[in-house]
């Protein structure tokens, strides 16, 4: 495993223009999938990568799966995706040293490789790297604040990057970086800025909603199924059916299309008043 600092790239590098263009506009498109479906194709104009995703890290909760891409009819592993967020985020060792070498540096970029050999814990190998044949990580770890970061991870599964594969990569790093920061800015996903929409909602349909109804709701936005809701809280199936009728009635919405739908428009909302009003925050996210 080689963790190391993002730094100014000597010499130039010659990339597709049409790359770079798709890369651009992928930033303001509503489909979470194109910006890492750019980042894919720019760098397997070069060296060989089956997928692309990229987690937003808030400071001291669970990562966010914003985006993710993979070859077509080739690899399924959004799945994964949203299993190392929900489950294996801690135990990676590698990207937790990643994160405190650049909070330790005043927000510095940090750039990270590591091969499946490198990680000692049995069931996330399993689980994000075996099960779905890769076999190395390439992850530009992007600080947003002094709090919250980016992760742009770029997944391989054939034999091991050579040093001009790395160097390829370091170079087109601040581009990808960059580019997923913006991405954020431009368009923050219902995900993301779903906790403070919820609660926006609420307040302008003048509703009370507790705990439990808050959390379900939360769940649903962030696309749990049932069964994953209750066994997160610890609840029964029932209990959490109870609390998702009563929490949608209450907001005046019949299913999970109404509420999606409301607090989408709400996210859009809460992003205009911040663009008006200053810097944009979104769930306390500066970004």
């Amino acid at each position: 495993m080689r963790i190391w600092q993002l730094e100014p790239q000597a010499g130039s590098l010659q990339v597709q223009p049409a790359l770079i263009a798709d890369l651009l506009a992928s930033i303001t498109e509503p489909d979470s999938a194109l910006l890492p479906r750019a980042i894919l194709n720019l760098v397997c104009g070069e060296i060989e990568a089956i997928n692309c995703a990229v987690f937003l890290l808030p400071g001291g909760s669970q990562p966010w799966l914003i985006g993710h891409a993979e070859i077509p009819e080739r690899y399924h592993v959004r799945s994964v995706g949203g299993s190392y967020a929900d489950s294996y985020y801690q135990r990676d060792m590698g990207l937790q040293h990643a994160l405190r070498l650049s909070r330790e540096g005043a927000g510095t970029t940090m750039l990270l490789h590591q091969t499946a050999s490198d990680i000692h814990d049995r069931e996330y190998r399993q689980r994000c790297y075996d099960e779905v044949d890769t076999r190395q990580r390439f992850a530009v770890v992007r600080p947003i604040n002094g709090r919250d970061s980016l992760m742009v991870g770029i997944y391989r599964s054939s034999a091991a990057m050579s040093q001009a594969d790395l160097e390829f990569l370091s170079h087109t790093a601040r581009w990808v970086g960059e580019a997923a920061v913006q991405r954020l800015r431009a368009r923050p996903p219902a995900a993301v800025a779903g906790e403070g929409a919820l609660l926006e909602l609420a307040a302008q349909r003048q509703v009370r909603l507790s705990e439990r109804e808050r959390q379900v709701l939360l769940a649903m936005i962030q696309g749990r199924t049932l069964p994953e809701t209750a066994q997160s809280l610890g609840v029964a199936l029932t209990s959490v059916v109870t609390y998702r009728g009563r929490a949608l009635a209450k907001l005046g919405l019949a299913s999970r299309h109404d509420l999606l739908r409301a607090v989408v428009e709400e996210v859009g909302a809460l992003a205009g008043r911040a663009r008006e009003s200053g810097p944009a925050h979104v769930q306390g996210l500066s970004a």
